[in-house]
């Protein structure tokens, strides 16, 4: 198949979901529809009925114009394709088909993981953190152009990254790479190399790499799994795969 540009968004879901219904709200309004047989992929098309809404401010134009306007109603699509690959759940979101996914199933640290062991380490374009003092202060950093880690002024000893976005040392994995929960990926390929795409992301999240890549201070703070704020100490500590709680 020939080969285009693709933007996905892949979250991965936790390793103890083993059915895709299990991956989708009990209460959503979809439908799980088969994969075709000749992909030979494990796999469901979960898609829902297409909200049409008139957009909110159409009221004050029509209070001020002397004249009707007709305004185009907004379509909202949600679809997802869960994917099982190498034993582990993928899934792909469309639309809004974010809002279907169970939240405390997904992988909390798979994007930012993904991505920094991924990422050339001269070319990051953003990097979003949380400073941990007596208050928690979320910051975003952005370059007006590709550089290294070290123009983005991090403390690495008091912040927490969240999220990054750059550029791949590989184009032929992708062209654009941002990573939180998520993993949002630009990529030039033929459709036919979604699942190798997919496994090659699972193996780098299941790397150490970053370290070597000029990450390994993100190990320095442990979040706390009891409400409070992530705890700092004076030697590293193993990053826990719980969500921060504050």
């Amino acid at each position: 198949m020939k080969e285009k540009t693709y933007t996905f968004t892949v979250f991965l879901i936790k390793d103890y979901v083993k059915i895709f219904e299990n991956c989708i709200k009990k209460e959503a309004p979809v439908e799980f529809i088969e994969l075709k047989k000749e992909l030979d992929l494990d796999g469901k098309v979960v898609v829902s009925d297409s909200s049409v809404n008139k957009p909110k401010w159409t009221e004050i134009i029509d209070y001020f114009s002397d004249k009707e306007i007709e305004i185009d109603f907004n379509v909202s699509n949600k679809a997802l394709l869960l994917l099982r690959i190498n034993g582990r759940i993928f899934a792909l979101t469309f639309g809004y088909g974010r809002s279907f996914l169970i939240d405390e199933n997904i992988e909390k640290d798979f994007g930012l993981k993904t991505a920094l062991n991924l990422i050339d380490t001269n070319k990051i374009k953003s990097i979003n953190s949380a400073t941990i003092e007596d208050l928690v202060v979320y910051t975003q950093k952005q370059s007006g152009f590709a550089t290294e880690q070290s123009n983005f002024d991090i403390n690495t000893i008091n912040d927490i990254m969240t999220s990054v976005t750059g550029t791949t040392k590989n184009d032929s994995l992708a062209t654009r790479i941002s990573g939180k929960d998520s993993l949002l990926v630009t990529i030039k390929m033929s459709i036919s190399e979604l699942k190798e795409k997919l496994c090659y992301f699972l193996d780098a999240y299941n790397s150490d790499y970053y370290k070597k890549n000029g990450f390994d201070w993100i190990d320095n703070i442990e979040y706390s799994t009891l409400g409070v704020p992530p705890i700092r100490n004076r030697i590293p500590l193993v990053r826990s795969s719980v969500p921060p709680c504050f």
